[in-house]
């Protein structure tokens, strides 16, 4: 189907609107249409025949047979730049100051200055009276005033301008009109004064009322015809965009619909309308609609004549000519509208010419649509060229050189209708063309999917199938095609069983990206679950925009449960070997710790026994006591390793991350381990290789264990030699780097690869030699990872080893970086050590304490110790006791024991805080659980000791709380 405009609507739009306006117009101004049979006379052609011969300006005879008069000729005028002349100081002027008007309408262009005319009339009628209106034809002009004088004496005056409304001018009409009234044989002198920021083009004529009329009717019927023809034409566009969706098509309803803006605009039809001039239609905002029209022309032109394709290097001048409008009208709006209106004036020009050489070059490279798409511009720059040569004097001024633009415009949006229809039925045949080859192809493209053993789709971008092809629809389980698309709600759900994969599917495709192989298992119509390997695209439109989606889907299930069955076939084989390394690897652990741990047992029970014996001297018995001692710190290391390993294991050891202090930390390994590395001879160095931060986030008991377990196995397997701490930190990997060398015996390969995996199988000797230190550096390697770093062991055997801590230190952006002067050192020991604290050393305290301890071992040991501290003790087997006794004895301090009969001492505590009780309590116990311990602080513990109980730890927190008499030894 042909679509092309339709000349019998153009033509009855035009008449009925004309036969509307024309009634209307009429009606509006109180006039009525001449006797046919009365002929109407022109004089302005004799009257420029007799400027032209004899250059000087009669009086304007004006008579009753004549209905109208061309002024133009007969004006004398004078610019006022500085807007300061009256009428009276005009009317004393000599003709010889003002300037003669001698060829066609006054044309002064823009000026700043108002405008003073004068024209001398006589009336020569057979009346003794008559009544004239004279018309400044312009409607856009700002102020017009009238004057009539004669004898130096004005003797009538009025005044209308643009914003004048309707019923306050002296003639209700769009240009400004004044009356006057001269007897018969009168000679006047009529000025008028005018003021505007537009184009100053004034054609002024004189009616008598039955000439106004008759103009007022030729008027309204040409312009009841064009405006009709503009609104038929965009009405007709817009249809035509609605049906096509053609974007050449939109920017042509674009282009009319804001020169029919303009055009309203500029001819004040909103006064006529409205009464008052809207806003939106007033003429500040001409220069806008005049580039909102130029921006409809050119996008038009670059779309309909497929510019990027046949006229690239015209293109890209388009694209720049529209950037630039648009620029024009976001500055229009803010600049001077007499500025704004020149700079479109200019623009109107440069668009002219650049529209004209491309609608030219279109057409001599034969592009579609083309040539009436030349024709089209060339009316339309053809009626306004006309129009041109009337206002400079060139061609006579009459009813059509005074519209030319207006028929030009009528035609031109005439023809750019044809070609538009011209594009669409050569688009059309292109798309019939098209459709037959695509046809053809559709076919052996359907007999191919018919055939393939994938299952192929299309999915709409709302989620449901579009098509499918058979082996589609026999793998779902549907019976055909149409069955599956009907009966499937969402593809999606259907091709995917998984909700998780169904919502991954569903992003990824709404974010544009494909599937790509992804295998999953989906429910056929009979519920069997069956695996597929799915493959899905998106499709996208000419415009680049999502379509629908295509998809490929195989059938694997064979396949996955084929390699399912080989997979748990060589899992089966692979626990059931872990299972059994694992198994014999902690029987050895076990083993090992049975030795580690019988080994101090030996010499606990061995040396206490060796106190029974009475014969023993005295140095024996305290040799043996010190044993003992050491054998028990040693025992309980051990348990403490194994312990805190089995929660690691098991994930129940929980980090407390803190802000630590950096040289704190560093500080008490140095104090902690000096003596021990002195006693053993071994030299002690620490070296810092950069700043490091003042603070880092991490869990600083943790970091302390560490280091102080790396410190004390390097230095139990060095003989002689140095043992060398260095510290640096990255900060932007967020590191904390410790290393400890050593100058030892080192390691041979198969020790270095047991020592961080305590249950890797080794030979036995080696796991009996090595058994403490491959717990301990198994714990720091764990502890490490937990803390974001690592453990690594270097070493080379009899030359020493390297061990490697890194810790993550959390952000350091607002710490302090401290240098090596700012760190501490190795601590200066006396050069003869203070020997060891034996049993014998006694500290002397004031003050009573009350134990709660249930245990009567426990018991007796705590007033064998406390009694060497000089204090007074009393004994309470269980919480309640205790309580009791607090509160009548009020002691010092109390130590409060965790798990006791009848009342607990978390629950005793509880009951003496409740009572008011505010002495000093300290709890002890052998748990190390977190929420024991915070149990025994919410409770109201002053203190934590934990079993067993620690001579030196014992002695600083009491040294809190109670006043020390003297330390002798």
């Amino acid at each position: 189907m042909t679509i092309s405009p339709a000349p019998y609507g153009y033509l009855i739009g035009f008449l009925l609107l004309t036969i509307m306006l024309n009634t209307l117009g009429n009606a509006a101004y109180g006039f009525t249409d001449p006797p046919p049979n009365k002929p109407l006379v022109r004089a302005h052609e004799q009257q420029r025949a007799q400027v032209a011969k004899t250059r000087d300006i009669q009086p304007l005879k004006l008579n009753d047979k004549i209905q109208q008069y061309s002024v133009d000729l007969s004006v004398r005028y004078i610019k006022d730049p500085e807007l300061e002349m009256t009428v009276k100081d005009v009317i004393k002027l000599k003709d010889e100051q003002f300037k003669q008007n001698l060829k066609g309408p006054l044309n002064l262009g823009f000026s700043d200055a108002a405008i003073w005319t004068k024209t001398t009339l006589v009336y020569t009628g057979e009346q003794p009276e008559s009544r004239f209106l004279i018309e400044v034809d312009s409607t856009l002009i700002d102020h017009v005033e009238f004057y009539l004088a004669s004898g130096g004496k004005v003797l009538s005056r009025d005044y209308s301008g643009y914003n004048t409304a309707f019923t306050s001018r002296p003639i209700g009409y769009p240009s400004q009109l004044f009356p006057f009234t001269l007897q018969q044989g009168e000679t006047v002198d009529l000025y008028l004064r005018m003021e505007s920021i537009n184009s100053m083009h004034i054609p002024i004529r004189i009616f008598t009322p039955i000439g106004l009329a008759q103009h007022i009717s030729e008027v309204q019927t040409f312009h009841g015809i064009f405006i009709g023809g503009v609104v038929i034409m965009l009405a007709y566009n817009l249809l035509m965009f609605l049906a096509d969706r053609n974007r050449a098509y939109f920017y042509y309803v674009f282009y009319i619909l804001f020169y029919l803006v303009f055009v309203t605009t500029e001819r004040v039809h909103g006064l006529q309308l409205f009464g008052g001039i809207p806003i939106f239609l007033h003429k500040k905002y001409l220069a806008i609609y005049i580039w909102c029209s130029w921006l409809g022309a050119f996008s038009m032109g670059r779309h309909f004549m497929n510019a990027a394709t046949y006229m690239p290097e015209l293109d890209r001048v388009l694209r720049v000519a529209i950037h630039a409008t648009l620029v024009s009208i976001f500055i229009s709006y803010f600049v001077h509208p007499a500025e704004a209106i020149q700079w479109a004036v200019i623009g109107t020009a440069v668009g002219t010419g650049f529209i004209a050489y491309f609608s030219y070059t279109a057409m001599s490279r034969d592009i579609p649509g083309a040539h009436p798409y030349f024709w089209a511009w060339a009316v339309n720059f053809t009626g306004v060229g006309i129009y041109t040569l009337t206002i400079m004097g060139e061609l006579p001024f009459n009813t059509f050189t005074e519209h030319t633009p207006q028929l030009g415009i009528i035609c031109h949006l005439i023809l750019m209708s044809f070609a538009l229809a011209e594009r669409i039925k050569k688009a059309q045949q292109q798309v019939i063309l098209a459709n037959a080859s695509a046809m053809g192809h559709l076919k052996r493209y359907q007999d191919l999917l018919d055939n393939v053993a994938e299952g192929i789709f299309q999915i709409s971008l709302s989620g449901r199938f579009i098509a499918a092809n058979p082996a589609m629809v026999s793998l779902l389980g549907y019976r055909s095609a149409d069955d599956l698309l009907t009966h499937s709600d969402d593809a999606i759900l259907t091709c995917f069983e998984d909700p998780r994969i169904q919502r991954k599917v569903k992003r990824s495709l709404e974010c544009g990206d494909s599937i790509q192989g992804l295998e999953a298992q989906l429910r056929t119509r009979n519920g069997t679950l069956r695996w597929a390997e799915s493959t899905i695209r998106v499709i996208l439109d000419e415009d680049g925009r999502p379509a629908h989606y295509e998809g490929l889907i195989v059938d694997v299930t064979e396949k996955v449960e084929q390699e399912k069955s080989e997979r748990d076939h060589k899992e089966d084989r692979l626990l059931r070997q872990i299972a059994e390394n694992s198994a014999q690897a902690k029987s050895q652990f076990l083993a090992n710790m049975s030795h580690e741990i019988r080994t101090p047992l030996t010499a606990i029970i061995g040396y206490g026994e060796a106190l029974l014996d009475e014969s023993s001297s005295k140095q024996n018995r305290t040799d043996a006591s010190n044993t003992i001692v050491h054998s028990g710190y040693h025992l309980l290391e051990l348990i403490n390793d194994i312990l805190d390993y089995s929660k690691v294991e098991a994930g129940k050891l929980e980090l407390e991350p803190l802000p630590v202090s950096v040289p704190e930390i560093i500080a008490d390994v140095l104090q902690k381990m000096a003596p021990t590395m002195r006693a053993n001879g071994l030299s002690f160095e620490v070296i810092y290789d950069t700043d490091l931060p003042e603070f880092i986030q991490t869990d600083p008991t943790r970091l302390r264990q560490m280091l102080l377990k790396i410190c004390k196995y390097s230095a139990e397997l060095t003989e002689k030699g140095t043992i060398q701490l260095r510290f640096g930190c990255s900060k932007e990997q967020q590191l904390l780097h410790c290393k400890v060398r050593d100058t030892g015996q080192g390691f041979t390969p198969e020790q270095l690869n047991s020592l961080i995996d305590h249950f890797t199988q080794v030979s036995p000797v080696v796991a009996r030699e090595f058994g403490s230190i491959r717990l301990a550096m198994s714990l720091v390697h764990r502890l490490a990872e937990m803390l974001g770093g690592a453990l690594t062991i270097n070493s080379t055997r009899y030359e020493g080893s390297t061990y490697s801590l890194d810790i993550a230190t959390g952000a350091l952006i607002d710490t302090r970086w401290l240098s090596e002067d700012a760190l501490p050192a190795v601590p200066e020991l006396p050069k003869v050590a203070k020997p060891a604290l034996d049993i014998e050393e006694n500290v002397q305290f004031n003050g009573t304490i009350l134990v709660a301890e249930d245990n009567p071992a426990n018991q007796a040991l705590m007033r064998l110790v406390l009694k060497r501290f000089g204090v007074t003790v009393d004994f309470a087997e269980n919480g309640q006791i205790a309580v009791k006794k607090a509160l009548r004895q009020h002691p010092d301090v109390i130590l409060m024991d965790h798990h006791m009969p009848v009342m607990s001492g978390p629950e005793a505590i509880n009951e003496l805080r409740q009572r008011g009780y505010k002495g000093t309590i300290i709890s002890f116990t052998a748990s190390d659980a977190p929420d024991e311990l915070a149990m025994l602080e919410q409770a109201g513990s002053n203190g934590i000791l934990a079993k067993p109980i620690i001579h030196d730890e014992l002695v600083c927190l009491l040294t809190q709380y109670l006043t020390p008499q003297n330390i002798t030894t």
